[in-house]
């Protein structure tokens, strides 16, 4: 495979080397094909040279037009003979019997160049940029009517499997393995990242990883794809005419993907533009999904809109804790439903428009930790408040809420206070019928099988009327 995959790399030629003003290396006259995902940038003779370049950002992109391009993979590969060498490398299945992805090799990379200081030598070792490939399925365009007729082909494929109960007590009725669709808000992408935005603003991730500062999130090749409609939005085409306004789409811009990017006045045209399309495209799928399963159930978890996480922040600011402090607008990130919902990729679930369908919204819910009860309680009723209208379905009824928690299965004396707040959630009648148990093997695994009134959920038969 290695060899084969050898004989298509190809060497750049033409390339021009020169030094600015400022001793800083430029490479110029680098023409790459847009069917070309990987630059490698190597010397045969860079330990003849010394040539090093810098540890944690080794390179910086510029088109020809002189705009940034920032939202690249850039990662060291190292020295095969190296201990990290093979490491940092992609493999399609490793010597272990693992995958390793471009993610897996870029994180790798990075815990490599945790263990020293300095520039990194050139010599045996490569700077790989990738460019991302034309597209990926970590971006699936609804938008597209192949796209949405190739999950309703799965959809139909996973709704006729049949199994029978038990075989070995006479029962061989077969009966259907699904009864109803679930769209949900959760995604496992997150490219691999070379920059990240936290408590340090943006730098490159090695900084985050090697101070042990918070950041906040991974600013991944990912967020540079997006429906193919975003490139006919009037803001996009009219940034990307001008040379001192393409940075909005090619690079990162300063609190781009914190908070929320709903408003149609948001300055971040790129996030924006994306989320309003996965929105269009997710309320396209929902309209079919009633036409190809009209009489099945169909429940899709709408995240609260912009307004309303705002509205939880202004509360929180004003709201006191025992003590008598705010608890200020950052406790809201102990509320909120965050392992099952990625906001940088999936908030256009947040703009979907349910109008005229028979889909019932399910809240996003409350996240894996323990919040007080005043704040927890303001934000349940705050969700309600969102979903009020239902984003226009004709269901009418009480409406299911997401809960994490699991995070705090492991610790027995959480239990009373998980406990309360479903009992909470349960005491909204005719809001919340019934309290969705995420990672379900977590619940399963960890739960005491001895205990049968812990493990069975008993307590629900003990919450007040």
């Amino acid at each position: 495979i290695r060899a084969l995959h050898e004989t298509q790399m190809r060497t750049l030629t033409g390339v021009r080397l020169s030094v600015d003003d400022d001793g800083q290396a430029q490479l110029a006259g680098i023409n790459v094909a847009t069917s070309d995902r990987f630059l490698i940038l190597s010397h045969p003779h860079a330990d003849d040279e010394g040539l090093a370049l810098d540890r944690q950002f080794p390179v910086r992109l510029r088109s020809r037009a002189g705009n940034r391009m920032h939202r690249e993979t850039i990662y060291w590969v190292f020295d095969e003979s190296a201990p990290a060498g093979k490491d940092s490398r992609i493999a399609g299945i490793s010597p272990e019997g693992e995958y390793r992805a471009v993610f897996q090799a870029n994180q790798n990379s990075i815990s490599q160049l945790l263990t020293a200081e300095g520039p990194v030598p050139l010599a045996a070792n490569s700077v790989v940029i990738d460019l991302g490939a034309a597209w990926s399925v970590e971006m699936l365009d609804f938008e597209q009517a192949a796209t949405r007729a190739m999950a309703v082909t799965q959809l139909k494929s996973l709704l006729q499997l049949e199994s029978v109960g038990d075989p070995f007590a006479g029962d061989v009725v077969p009966r259907p393995v699904y009864d109803e669709l679930f769209v949900n808000t959760r995604s496992h992408v997150d490219l691999a990242p070379t920059y990240a935005d936290g408590i340090d603003g943006q730098q490159p991730i090695a900084h985050y990883y090697r101070s042990g500062r918070r950041y906040l999130h991974h600013l991944g090749l990912d967020k540079a794809y997006a429906p193919r409609s975003v490139a006919m939005s009037p803001q996009i085409s009219s940034a990307a005419q001008h040379v001192d306004t393409v940075e909005q789409i090619t690079t990162w811009q300063d609190g781009e993907w914190r908070g929320s990017c709903q408003d149609p006045a948001s300055p971040f045209i790129w996030r924006l533009a994306r989320n309003e399309a996965v929105g269009r495209g997710v309320t396209l799928l929902m309209q079919e999904l009633e036409r190809q399963f009209p009489g099945t159930r169909i429940r899709a978890v709408i995240p609260p809109q912009q307004a309303a996480v705002e509205r939880i922040q202004a509360e929180l600011e004003a709201l006191n804790d025992g003590d008598g402090v705010p608890y200020g607008r950052d406790y809201y990130q102990r509320l909120w439903c965050s392992n099952n919902h990625i906001p940088t990729i999936g908030e256009g679930m947040a703009l979907v428009d349910l109008t005229g369908t028979r889909v019932e919204p399910v809240f996003l819910g409350s996240g894996g930790y323990l919040p007080d009860p005043r704040p927890f309680e303001m934000f349940v009723d705050e969700q309600i408040g969102d979903l009020a209208g239902n984003r226009g379905s004709l269901y009418r009824g009480p409406r299911s809420y997401f809960f994490e928690a699991q995070f705090t299965l492991r610790d027995p004396a959480a239990r009373e206070h998980r406990e309360r707040m479903i009992c909470e959630l349960l005491s909204r009648k005719g809001e919340i019928s019934e309290v969705l148990l995420y990672e379900a093997t977590d619940w399963l695994h960890t739960l005491p099988l001895d205990d049968a009134d812990y493990c069975s959920h008993a307590f629900i038969s003990r919450c007040a009327p």
